[in-house]
């Protein structure tokens, strides 16, 4: 084998690239000539190989904990205008996506993303800004004209609260849906087919589509069923057989619509795994004992000895009616 021991080294010139701008100086030792020049690609190919924050989180007082690279740290800090600020500034959900935005101009945060500071901080608050920001052509307004929507910075950040919950009810339930259209949630198939946000939220959006007012809204395709405008408002008392009671199941309905397709459940409604939709409210459950102790037994997977007199008391009663 060879021996490398005595092998000795010289240095022959040193290149000095800088962060701020697209310049380099170079040093030939020997002369000691120096040469000012743009940077050139095998100067910067180095820094690709460098994942370490150490440089950037002392050269602005930060610590960044974000895995970049120092040629792209540099890339983003040389197209955007707003870096020092991001990453002194902007929560980690974000920061990365806010990087690698050619913004042309130093901007707050909330400026880039294009909404109030009030709007900002509440979605800090709450958890949401991840969401706000990937939204925020719809939340800022951009796409109002396109879709004529009329909604407040405040009425899209409690809209994303609720459909989170919805969310989080469906994985509950044991109900996916994310593998039908890829990963999405629910705001994000709402927004990805959004013609009109009303329809969407007022019926019922988990089946096939929706027939509203002449238009065929696609819905999130959960379930083998759609909904269609009446035209009117349905409201009154009705009384329904049930495929888990003994008796017919009681109750109350006011809508707009009206479901069709693959239906098993009160008439209107749709049950599938742990999943019971039905248009009836009453409340339900208060007013069909047996129909409550069948959910109870469905949650803990024994029957409860629960007293229940009063409620049965009164379904009986208006049974007779």
């Amino acid at each position: 084998a060879r021996d490398n021991s005595k092998i000795t080294t010289k240095l022959l010139g040193e290149t000095v690239i800088s962060f701020m701008d697209t310049k380099a100086v170079y040093l030939d030792v020997e002369t000691n000539n120096v040469v000012e020049d743009e940077v050139k690609y095998t100067d910067l190919y180095p820094l690709r190989q460098i994942f370490d924050n150490e440089f950037i989180n002392n050269f602005y007082g930060v610590d960044l904990k974000i895995n970049r690279s120092l040629y792209d740290l540099r890339a983003n800090n040389l197209g955007n205008k707003s870096f020092e600020i991001i990453i002194k500034t902007a929560p980690i959900e974000i920061m990365k996506k806010l990087l690698d935005m050619n913004i042309d101009q130093s901007l707050p945060v909330y400026k880039i993303i294009g909404i109030s500071q009030e709007t900002y901080n509440t979605a800090i608050e709450r958890g949401t800004i991840k969401t706000v920001f990937l939204n925020r052509a719809y939340i800022n307004g951009t796409y109002n004209e396109r879709f004529g929507i009329k909604k407040t910075e405040k009425e899209w950040l409690d809209l994303i609260d609720e459909l989170e919950h919805y969310d989080e009810d469906l994985q509950f339930y044991n109900i996916h849906y994310g593998s039908y259209y890829g990963n999405y949630t629910l705001l994000d198939m709402l927004l990805r087919n959004y013609t009109d946000i009303q329809a969407f939220r007022e019926y019922y959006s988990f089946g096939k589509f929706i027939n509203y007012k002449d238009k065929h809204i696609k819905a999130l395709s959960i379930f083998n069923y759609y909904t269609e405008d009446t035209n009117k408002r349905v409201v009154g008392e009705k009384k329904l057989n049930c495929p888990f009671t003994s008796k017919p199941i009681i109750g109350f309905e006011n809508r707009g619509s009206t479901t069709k397709g693959n239906l098993n459940f009160l008439e209107n409604g749709y049950t599938y795994k742990n999943f019971y939709g039905t248009y009836i409210i009453g409340p339900i459950l208060v007013r069909n004992p047996e129909l409550l102790r069948y959910f109870i037994y469905k949650l803990t997977n024994k029957y409860e000895k629960i007293d229940l007199k009063l409620e049965e008391e009164a379904y009986n009663r208006k049974e007779r009616e």
